[in-house]
């Protein structure tokens, strides 16, 4: 039996348009509903299907909302849970303000998202494979837990947004997550070149296994993280902290590094050592007890050699260029100041 949701139902008067919206049921489902709404105003929309949803009693997955165009309206304050996981996958939500929405949880595999507002939004635990997030605002949203593999997310902004989830094989190609929390963040495989991970705050250990991040800026927290396989061609360490981190096949031809905190041998197994940019850069081994850069720097200013020299552990240590300090008097040096590099003195 069809049942026709009209304004004039309502007590409000039909606009002298004929022009309508309608609602059907998902083809081959036994309820023969139908919605039909006669407002022009995108959110009086969203309100009455909420209405309809929650008050009525209908189900919304029971519904077809691909031909519902939502784009650019402002939906803020509105409780669009009350819609349905389905909806928020088909509806066009692109350039929509949907600022401080609450969606932990909810399946929005594919949503349309590009270029919305999404200042504050709570994704906690919620489904993104595939969603298109492109160029979207996402300052400060939580995405801790999300499950956003294949979804795209360049130029998307998120300064201090909680970023603890999988993006495995997803696109943040120039996004700017400058600022923001990694857990056990997982990038494995992720489109990145150009992203902007400027003072990243780490409390777990984040995976870029076979990412590409050509000319990413990395000037954040990487302790412990993997980045084993992946393209770092051209980017910038510069002021990063990559204590523990792996570098196991990684391409690192072009990096610059000056200042960076880096483990001894940190790139002894990558796969292109390049012309790197070392200057000032600090290799330090990995102590117990906090870093040791200051008292590196100092060192190695004191024995006249390039920190990068410093990579050969366990090896012969050389001077870059001749200088009156002989190479045992700095073997015996460094081996009495940092035993944990492992140098032979002999």
């Amino acid at each position: 039996m069809a049942l026709r949701k009209e304004n004039a139902h309502r007590g409000m008067s039909q606009p002298k348009s004929n022009k309508r919206l309608r609602l059907t049921v998902v083809p081959g489902s036994n309820d023969a509903d139908t919605i039909y709404i006669y407002s022009l105003d995108k959110r009086e929309i969203v309100k009455q299907l909420i209405e309809d949803f929650t008050r009525g009693g209908k189900n919304p997955n029971r519904f077809d909302f691909k031909k519902i165009d939502l784009s650019n309206a402002d939906l803020s304050g509105l409780n669009l849970r009350a819609l349905g996981p389905k909806a928020l996958r088909e509806i066009n939500f692109s350039g929509a303000n949907l600022s401080g929405q609450n969606f932990s949880g909810i399946n929005m595999r594919g949503a349309k998202l590009q270029g919305a507002h999404l200042e504050g939004v709570n994704f906690e635990g919620a489904n993104l494979e595939n969603a298109n997030m492109k160029n979207a605002y996402m300052a400060r949203a939580n995405l801790h837990g999300v499950n956003a593999a294949g979804a795209n997310l360049e130029g998307a902004v998120a300064h201090g947004a909680n970023m603890d989830g999988s993006f495995k094989g997803a696109t943040l190609a120039n996004a700017d997550l400058s600022g923001c929390y990694m857990g056990d963040s997982n990038f494995e495989n992720a489109h990145m070149s150009g992203v902007n991970l400027t003072g990243i705050i780490s409390y777990g250990e984040m995976s870029f296994r076979g990412a590409d991040l050509e000319g990413a800026v990395l000037n954040g927290d990487f302790s412990s993280a993997n980045f084993s396989g992946a393209n770092l061609l051209n980017a910038n360490l510069e002021g990063g902290k990559f204590t523990s981190a792996n570098f196991a096949k990684a391409n690192i031809h072009g990096i610059s590094t000056d200042f960076a905190e880096l483990d001894a041998g940190a790139f002894n197994d990558a796969v292109d050592y390049g012309p790197l940019n070392t200057k000032n850069s600090i290799e330090v081994p990995k102590p117990s007890f906090g870093s040791k850069t200051v008292a590196m720097k100092a060192l190695c200013k004191e024995l006249q050699i390039d920190p990068a020299v410093l990579q050969n552990t366990g090896k012969k240590l050389e001077p870059d260029s001749p200088s009156p300090a002989s190479t045992a008097k700095r073997r015996r040096m460094v081996k009495e100041r940092f035993p944990t590099l492992g140098i032979d003195a002999a």
